[in-house]
């Protein structure tokens, strides 16, 4: 079975990925989210702020439009169905949270002063909660890292999704409750599309089973 393979294939990756969440808890209730927020900023160099500057873009909706087009397209239609659902649903949810739900929860620049901010970065003030970008990056690639056979490969595209949400951070564009609320949205998302969708797609000769480690 599909979610099986996946499970089988990815637990190590999923129990760090809740490690991580689990520390990210701890310490938002211990420090708040203001006073990492003005921590964090402290620590800049010219090399990140370029960097930060490119790679955030990872987690824009346009990346993963051309990537999830390029699944679908170029190596298996029904894979790329999947991440289509777990991206389309992201975005109403994230968008949703922001108008309507978080709508007066200001971005760090708005509510801290004297941050160091990113030379080139249109900076945003308003709609904080979640992270928009960081939702996408990982209902993006570390879903992307689930299916993957390679332990390479699995563990690149969980590095990726994990940058594009600690860019956030640096560029001050949101605070560290907003990434981690992405980052949860993206990741139970993707698994919620494998979980409806995986198993009623996937047959024994599938092209899905492909893509993840046989046990």
């Amino acid at each position: 079975m599909f979610r099986s393979a996946i499970w089988k294939s990815s637990q190590l990756q999923l129990i760090t990925l809740f490690a991580v969440w689990l520390i990210v808890a701890v310490f938002l209730l211990v420090y708040g989210k203001t006073d990492i927020t003005l921590s964090l900023n402290k620590f800049h160099t010219d090399f990140l702020d370029e960097f930060f500057k490119y790679w955030t873009w990872l987690g824009s909706g346009w990346v993963a439009l051309g990537l999830i087009l390029f699944i679908l397209l170029f190596v298996n239609f029904r894979l790329g169905l999947l991440f289509t659902i777990a991206n389309v649903a992201t975005g109403l949810v994230v968008q949703g949270l922001k108008l309507f739900v978080f709508d007066e929860v200001l971005r760090p620049a708005a509510e801290l002063k004297n941050l160091y901010l990113v030379q080139g970065v249109n900076i945003h003030f308003y709609h904080s909660f979640p992270s928009g970008h960081t939702a996408t990056a990982f209902a993006l690639f570390f879903g992307l890292s689930l299916i993957m056979r390679a332990k390479f490969a699995k563990w690149l595209f969980f590095v990726v999704a994990v940058l594009v949400g600690y860019s956030r951070l640096y560029l001050s564009q949101h605070f560290l409750t907003d990434v981690l609320g992405g980052s949860i949205i993206g990741t139970v998302l993707f698994l919620l599309t494998i979980w409806l969708f995986g198993n009623r797609w996937q047959n024994s000769d599938s092209a899905f089973l492909t893509l993840v480690k046989k046990k």
